[in-house]
């Protein structure tokens, strides 16, 4: 498998832990002329609703600091792009996705409406701490969001289900541009979290030291009970694991 190919695996396998693996399509396509076409790398599903992610790894080479922004302004633009395509392709075109219970899902052209559009960059060299570039993205009557890996991963995981990775990345569009490269997601995750869900727009960027702080309080106080979502979360996948599978 290529490394790609097994970066998007990887991130569909977390995803389907708290998401359950009904709502986590892996590389939706349709045919054009006989060929088959990807619509995105991931589709994540919520009724009549999706989230398009683009997902873009490295080659596993250590890069210096300026050739690293450079490759983060490139691909950030490249996976834009590539999501802002696939928005547009749900509208026009019928596809087919499989999901993680290895079953195809037909979806008839525009009956999926994009709340947004998601690059995630892998960036194994500087994981964890900020970095800053310049953010370049097409224009876009959807919102499109750029996120490391490790901090895609966390929104998921210490939101733990779909409903609300949902919501937060539909207030998310309020604040985007309080970014000002990757690895700076906590702060907005802790306000969401501990201090408003339904309007993000008292999010400063003054405010981000502090909620940062908060927020690793708050995980530290109820890391047990995350313990426990999380193991129930697995239960659940495994109970729906031995529904019979009804098709429609």
């Amino acid at each position: 498998m290529q490394q790609g190919h097994l970066l998007e695996q990887i991130i569909a396998d977390f995803n389907s832990h708290f998401f359950m693996n009904d709502f986590v399509l892996l590389n939706p396509n349709y045919v054009k002329r006989g060929s088959q076409k990807e619509v995105c790398d991931l589709l994540l599903v919520l009724n009549d609703e999706c989230v398009v992610v683009s997902v873009k790894g490295t080659d596993g080479r250590h890069r210096a600091d300026a050739k690293l922004r450079h490759w983060l302004v490139k691909k950030t633009w490249e996976g834009s792009k590539q999501a802002k395509g696939g928005i547009s392709s749900l509208k026009k075109l019928s596809f087919t996705g499989r999901n993680l219970w290895n079953e195809d899902r037909e979806f008839g052209s525009d009956t999926l409406k994009a709340i947004c559009g998601l690059t995630v960059l892998e960036c194994p060299q500087q994981p964890f701490g900020s970095i800053e570039y310049e953010i370049r993205q097409p224009e876009s009557g959807v919102p499109l969001h750029v996120l490391s890996l490790n901090d895609f991963l966390n929104v998921v995981n210490w939101l733990g289900s779909v409903w609300d990775v949902f919501e937060y990345f539909s207030k998310r569009a309020d604040v985007s541009h309080s970014f000002t490269g990757i690895n700076q997601e906590q702060a907005l995750l802790g306000y969401y979290t501990l201090r408003q869900k339904k309007d993000v727009k008292g999010f400063l960027a003054e405010d981000k030291e502090a909620l940062c702080a908060m927020h690793n309080f708050h995980l530290l106080e109820n890391l047990d009970g995350y313990e426990e979502r999380d193991r129930l979360a697995g239960c659940v996948n495994a109970i729906v694991y031995q529904r019979p599978r009804i098709r429609v």
